[in-house]
């Protein structure tokens, strides 16, 4: 069994950026997610996001409140205890974005879709498989 999830929906505000004491950067967004929808009713979950160093680069750079995003990552619930009361939180941790809307930048530019992981390229392809 795999952790994965994947989520589409507008972001609720502006993207916050951060960095780590270590330099890493790291931005959080919130992102609405409509559940379902019959007739007039309709749910709206609202899903925390945290993305890390490109990924959370490009977001901090292209993204704004409103904007349409899928986002690709893993489910985490943390635990906690405060006043001696016990709490949780959920979250997903980003490992692909990708932006379905406009975006702030050059309008002739391509609109990015972002992995964590590195991709290979054609020139650097060397036609050995790793497995």
């Amino acid at each position: 069994m795999a952790n994965l999830v994947c989520i589409s929906g507008n972001l609720t505000r502006d993207v916050e950026n951060y960095q780590t004491s270590g330099g890493d950067n790291f931005c959080k967004f919130t992102v609405a997610v409509e559940r379902y929808k019959r007739g007039d009713n309709s749910k709206t979950d609202f899903v925390p996001v945290i993305a890390w160093r490109d990924v959370a680069t490009a977001c901090g750079k292209y993204l704004q409140k409103g904007s349409k995003v899928l986002v690709v990552g893993s489910l985490e619930i943390n635990t906690y205890e405060k006043d001696g009361v016990k709490h949780s939180a959920t979250q997903v941790t980003a490992s692909k974005v990708e932006f379905m809307s406009k975006y702030r930048g050059d309008a002739e530019q391509e609109k990015p879709t972002l992995n964590a992981l590195p991709t290979v390229t054609d020139e650097e392809d060397d036609g050995v498989l790793p497995f």
